[in-house]
């Protein structure tokens, strides 16, 4: 097995010799296949399947609404990434698909210092500017957590697509 380290953006389908030369194509929680150029990309590598796997739906934490709301008075927005966007795409380009959604609820549980830091990287994905917020961020999750532990219900829809080429 060969393992190839390279941001799509730099492959060279063609150079490398990967023109539909994969029965599988996998592409899961993948955050290189970004945007439709490499999406499209990374399908034309396969010969037979394409697995495409993505947040459907919100991605919901009491406490980052809660952290939301106190900072920015308002409710959060919609979660930015969807894999609706790519089933719509292959819908309309008439592929033979298979969609499935999971949702799973849980108690997410970590140490103070590393909520801190999923809550800022949350607020950075949504193109919050973060400058300055590091502190009430830490005051918001030290005031909800408990022997340095912090803990929030929190809800998650992943989508799952298989293209059968």
């Amino acid at each position: 097995m060969t393992v190839v380290q390279v941001p799509w953006e730099e492959v060279d389908i063609e150079k490398m010799g990967w023109n539909e030369a994969f029965d599988l194509v996998f592409i899961s929680m993948c955050p290189g296949v970004h945007n439709a150029k490499l999406f499209k990309k990374a399908m034309s590598c396969a010969k037979k399947y394409v697995y495409f796997s993505g947040w459907a739906g919100r991605r919901d934490s009491e406490a980052f609404g809660e952290l939301w709301k106190e900072i920015y008075g308002e409710e959060p927005p919609a979660w930015r990434s969807d894999i609706i966007y790519n089933l719509n795409w292959l819908y309309t380009q008439g592929y033979n698909l298979d969609f499935k959604v999971q949702q799973d609820a849980r108690t997410d549980e970590s140490e103070i210092e590393n909520a801190v830091e999923e809550f800022m990287s949350r607020l950075n994905f949504y193109g919050k500017d973060t400058t300055g917020l590091h502190e009430k961020v830490e005051a918001f999750v030290t005031a909800r957590s408990e022997n340095g532990m912090f803990k929030t219900n929190a809800i998650s829809r992943r989508g799952k697509i298989l293209v059968k080429l």
